[in-house]
C-alpha cells in the first residue's frame, strides 16, 4: 500500500465542506484486510466503497465496525480470473494468505498425497469483476486498489469489460520485479502489459526491502527491493485531452491526486481545465489550497 498522504488535504476538505462535488467518489478495495486507507476518510459522505476479502473473520470484523454500511460495503469473496471456488491458503500471518494460482496444479500444493486438502487450505468463493459488473453489483468505479499476494494479474484478466466500461482512472496495485517463469518475466511487466494499452501509466510507487541476515564484521545489510506498490493513473498526462471529462470527474481526479500527495498533478489538472472548473469554484483559491496541502504531507 502507498502510505504517503497529506496530513491536511486542504483542497479535498474544502470541496467536501462546501458541497462542491455533486456525485460520490467510488473506490474498490480488493484484499481489504486492515480496512480502507485513512486517506479516504476526508471524503466523508462523498465516499462509496466496495471491499472484498475471502477471509470470513476479517470481513466480519470490518462489517461490525463499519460506520456507514449504506455506502461502504464488505464482501466475503475473492476476485480473480474465474467464477466459482478456488483453493485458498490461509497463512499464520493472514496478510500472506492467497488463492492458488490458476496455472498451478492443486496436487502437491493444496492437496496431500491422498488428494485431500492440506490443513491450512480450504475452498473459497471467487468471482470475476466482469461477472460482478454484469450482475449489477456496481456500475462505475473511479479507483481500484489490489493487494492480493500475486493474484492481481488474474483479477485484471477477469476485468476486461470492467476496465473499459467502468470509468476507472486510478489503480493501486501490489507487484514485484522478481523474475518468475509463471509471470514471464515478472509480475510488474505482466501488470503493465494489461494496463499500458489502456493508457494507464505509473505516477508513484512505494517499496519494501527484503531483510537479509546480518553480515559478520559489522557490514551493512540494506537488502534488495522486494514488494512494490504502484499507482497507475490514466487521463492525467499533459498530452491528455481533459475536455471530454465531466466537471465532477475532473474534481475527483484532483482529489485522488491530492490524497496520494501528488498535489502537482492536481494543480496541473486545475490549470489545464480552469475554464471548466471555474463553473463550480474559485480556481485561484483551489490552487492556494493545494499549496497548503503540499506543505503538510506525511506517511499515514
Amino acid at each position: 500500500m502507498i502510505y504517503e498522504t497529506p496530513e491536511n488535504p486542504a483542497f479535498t476538505a474544502w470541496i467536501v465542506q462546501n458541497g462542491l462535488l455533486h456525485e460520490p467518489l467510488r473506490i474498490m478495495d480488493v484484499g481489504c484486510q486492515g480496512g480502507l486507507h485513512a486517506r479516504w476518510r476526508w471524503l466523508g459522505e462523498y465516499l462509496e466503497a466496495w471491499a472484498f476479502d475471502p477471509l470470513p473473520d476479517i470481513i466480519a470484523q470490518l462489517s461490525e465496525s463499519n460506520p456507514a454500511p449504506d455506502r461502504i460495503r464488505y464482501f466475503c469473496v475473492g476476485l480473480g480470473g474465474t467464477d466459482g471456488e478456488r483453493p485458498f491458503r490461509r497463512d499464520e500471518n493472514p496478510y500472506g494468505s492467497a488463492f492458488l494460482p490458476m496455472a498451478v496444479p492443486e496436487a502437491g500444493h493444496a492437496r496431500d498425497a491422498n488428494g485431500n486438502l492440506k490443513a491450512n487450505w480450504t475452498h473459497a468463493p471467487i468471482r470475476k469483476l466482469d461477472t460482478l459488473l454484469a450482475d449489477g453489483l456496481f456500475t462505475g468505479i473511479d479507483h481500484l486498489k489490489m493487494d492480493c499476494e500475486g493474484s492481481e494479474i488474474e483479477i485484471l484478466e477477469g476485468a476486461q469489460h470492467f476496465l473499459d466500461r467502468c470509468g476507472v482512472f486510478a489503480i493501486e496495485s501490489e507487484s514485484n520485479l522478481k523474475l518468475h517463469p509463471r509471470d514471464k518475466p515478472c509480475h510488474f511487466v505482466c501488470l503493465y502489459n494489461l494496463l499500458g494499452p489502456r493508457l494507464f501509466d505509473v505516477y508513484d510507487q512505494h517499496h519494501y526491502r527484503w531483510t537479509r541476515p546480518p553480515l559478520t564484521g559489522g557490514y551493512p545489510h540494506k537488502g534488495r527491493p522486494d514488494t512494490f506498490d504502484f499507482l497507475f493513473l490514466r487521463g492525467f498526462d499533459a498530452n491528455d485531452d481533459l475536455s471530454g471529462h465531466t466537471l465532477d470527474r475532473l474534481i475527483k481526479m484532483m482529489i485522488v491526486a491530492e490524497l496520494y500527495a501528488l498535489q502537482d498533478v492536481a494543480a496541473d489538472i486545475l490549470q489545464r481545465a480552469s475554464a471548466t472548473l471555474a463553473q463550480r469554484f474559485d480556481v485561484a483559491e483551489a490552487m492556494e489550497l493545494l499549496r497548503v496541502s503540499f506543505g503538510m504531507t506525511v506517511t499515514a
